[in-house]
This record gives structure tokens, C-alpha cells and sequence, in this order.
């Protein structure tokens, strides 16, 4: 039986953490969960430990980092890498685990379309294109925050912002690990994105290098 722990990036998501780790200790209580604070100024890592998991600290903001700072505490073999913004259903982790079950690779959790945001839209399509284009396979939903990855390959990577989700398609892409695209639920937010337009030049870039 495969084991995992869950890993989550946060910065500044006081409004929305509590409730995300509400729900995950409450689903998956037999799960590690490490929760990176990315120095936070508005009080999430207060609420962060009040709950029974793994809290660290990394003061160089950027996701990249914060998955970094993270990995050297995981003892499982694979990785979920789960968002502290309250976007996606934390349940739709066990379909992700259960579509893991005898099979090797990354578990991507598809998001429903209709849900994304234009800019989400347009980042995807371009990704999706340009990585067809250099490695002859499509991935549906390239930038999804929810995914399970196999920690040599999160070890691999050099990102240290949100162009971290295009290395990962790329590491995997390339070491010819298996992806299987599974359809999670999700509602975007609109107000509290941390991605910005201009990170978008961050990840054209690292999908054509």
C-alpha cells in the first residue's frame, strides 16, 4: 500500500488555511501533513499550529521555496502537493490516491474548465501547447495545484516560483514517468490570486528551455 504526505505551501492565507486543514486532518488523519509557512505576515501561522501537523518555516517568499524548504522532512515516496487557498475540494485527494493504486507515476487532478478563470485558461493553453510541441504529449490541465508526484522528481527541481507546476510537467515528461489526469473539483477565487501576469513570462520560459 502506497503511503504519501501531503505537502502545502501558504503565504498569507489566514482566511482560508484554517479551513483546509480542518478538512484535510479530518479526512486524512492517517496522512503526515507538512504545511510551509512562506513568512507569512497575517497571522496563518498562528492558525497553522493549532492544528496537528508539520509546521516550517521559509522566509525567502516563492513557492518554489517553500516546496523546497519542505522536502527534506517527507519520508514517503511520493508527494500531494495541496494549495492553502481553499480552491480545490481537499476530498478529491482520495480520488487522486485511489487512481494511484498500482500505478507509478503522477496523479494530476484535472480541473473542471468552466471553473478556471480566463487568465487560468490562457495559461494553461499555451503550456499545453508548448509542451505537445517539444515532448509529443498532451497534458490537460498543466498548472493544477493539486497532484501527486514522486519525490525524486519534486527533488529534481530548480523553481523557485509558480513556474514550479511547468517543471514538474517537464521533469516528468522527460524521465518518461507515467501521468494520469484525473478530474478533482474545484472553484477558482477571484479576489487573493497570488499569481500574477507577468508570471506568465516565468512559465513560457520554463517550458522552452
Amino acid at each position: 500500500m502506497k503511503t504519501y504526505t501531503i505537502l502545502i505551501p501558504c503565504y498569507n492565507e489566514a482566511p482560508t488555511i484554517g479551513v483546509v486543514l480542518e478538512n484535510l486532518t479530518r479526512a486524512y488523519p492517517h496522512i503526515e501533513i507538512i504545511v510551509v509557512d512562506n513568512n507569512s505576515n497575517d497571522g496563518s501561522a498562528e492558525i497553522i499550529k493549532n492544528f496537528p501537523v508539520t509546521y516550517l518555516k521559509e522566509k525567502l517568499r516563492g513557492k518554489g521555496y517553500a516546496i523546497k524548504r519542505g522536502l527534506g522532512s517527507i519520508l514517503t515516496d511520493s508527494v500531494i502537493l495541496h494549495d492553502a487557498d481553499n480552491e480545490y475540494d481537499t476530498l478529491s485527494i482520495k480520488t487522486l490516491t485511489d487512481s494511484a493504486v498500482n500505478q507509478p507515476g503522477m496523479i494530476l487532478g484535472v480541473r473542471p474548465r468552466s471553473n478556471l478563470l480566463f487568465s487560468s485558461k490562457l495559461a494553461n493553453a499555451v503550456i499545453k501547447l508548448m509542451l505537445h510541441l517539444k515532448y509529443k504529449q498532451k497534458i490537460n490541465d498543466c498548472l493544477t495545484g493539486m497532484r501527486i508526484v514522486p519525490l525524486a522528481i519534486l527533488k529534481q527541481c530548480s523553481s523557485l516560483g509558480f513556474e514550479l507546476e511547468t517543471e514538474i510537467n517537464k521533469l516528468c515528461l522527460k524521465a518518461q514517468v507515467p501521468i494520469i489526469e484525473v478530474p478533482i473539483s474545484y472553484t477558482s477565487r477571484i479576489i487573493g490570486k497570488k499569481i500574477k501576469f507577468w508570471d506568465m513570462f516565468k512559465l513560457v520560459r520554463m517550458a522552452a528551455i
